[in-house]
């Protein structure tokens, strides 16, 4: 059995439904074989084991019923860096990588205040990770990864382990802003508060249109009726720390869809009446209102 006779039933199993099958097929044997996909194309005619095929052509057979394949290999890259998922978390997405973006674009100058970077509903961790293999040289900055789920911090923790910032990263299990709301509400000099939320923004509508995101947590995906379930919650947590304690200046990262900017933006206005705000959006490569960054003071 040859790496091409593998590729060839590979794609006979992927044609049907995925419009990539060429390319997927090479990416698939690419990790069983553990070779890149520059060596696989210069050795076409290289044997390989029967159980190699197997491995093969099993994962093309799970990938033709819509498994990710970021699931099927159990590794994603995001933002230069690899990270290991499962089933427990939620793939990350390109779109995503505007958040690190816009934070290291508008947060880090020669000022010595003391900054808390916050990513909410963790996930993989791929957010923080990103966010502090970029700032870990810098002064006066501290990160917190918080996640609902046990399974996926253990997750997260391994990615922060294998790019070597386990010690650079708290991680808190809780809803939000919960696990960290006592130690916000305390403090005495002025801080600024930077959140990452890429929280679950989806309609039921959505999820039910995409046969792929359908493996992921639906927990990770699915926001409520109008998507905006959890980011409703999180700026009464916000409002609440902030009418305790007004040392704390937000800046709010959050990742949405186009069409939820206007109702996001008017939430948050009624929600922070009464205090300075400052919303700016930011669209994405297709030119969609991906990011809404809402600034208080």
């Amino acid at each position: 059995m040859t790496i091409n006779q593998a590729l060839k039933k590979s794609q006979e199993k992927l044609k049907e439904n995925i419009n990539n099958y060429q390319k997927e097929a090479l990416l698939i044997a690419s990790f069983v074989l553990n070779l890149c996909p520059e060596k696989i194309i210069t050795q076409l005619d290289k044997k390989i084991s029967l159980s190699q095929f197997k491995k093969i052509i099993k994962l093309s057979k799970k990938r033709s019923q819509n498994w990710p394949l970021a699931y099927l290999t159990g590794i994603k890259s995001f933002y230069n860096l690899d990270f290991m998922i499962n089933k427990n978390t939620l793939i990350p997405r390109p779109e995503s990588e505007l958040i690190i973006d816009q934070i290291t674009k508008n947060n880090f100058n020669a000022s010595d205040q003391k900054k808390i970077i916050i990513d909410i509903g963790t996930g993989s961790g791929c957010l923080i990770i990103s966010i502090a293999s970029i700032l870990k040289n810098k002064k006066n900055i501290f990160f917190y990864a918080i996640d609902v789920s046990k399974k996926t911090l253990k997750m997260a923790k391994k990615n922060a382990k294998k790019h070597k910032l386990r010690k650079n990263i708290k991680f808190l299990k809780g809803d939000l802003l919960k696990p960290i709301r006592k130690k916000l509400r305390n403090i005495k000099k002025e801080n600024h508060i930077i959140i990452m939320a890429n929280l679950p923004y989806l309609t039921k509508k959505e999820i039910e249109k995409e046969a792929s995101i359908k493996k992921e947590p639906r927990r990770a995906l699915y926001g409520g009726r109008d998507g905006l379930k959890y980011y409703k919650e999180l700026w009464s947590q916000i409002k609440k720390i902030k009418n305790k304690n007004n040392n704390i200046n937000f800046t709010v990262y959050q990742e949405i869809n186009d069409w939820q900017k206007e109702d996001l933006e008017k939430m948050i206005i009624k929600k922070m009446k009464g205090f300075s705000l400052q919303n700016e959006i930011i669209k994405d490569l297709k030119n969609q209102q991906r990011l809404l960054i809402s600034k208080i003071q």
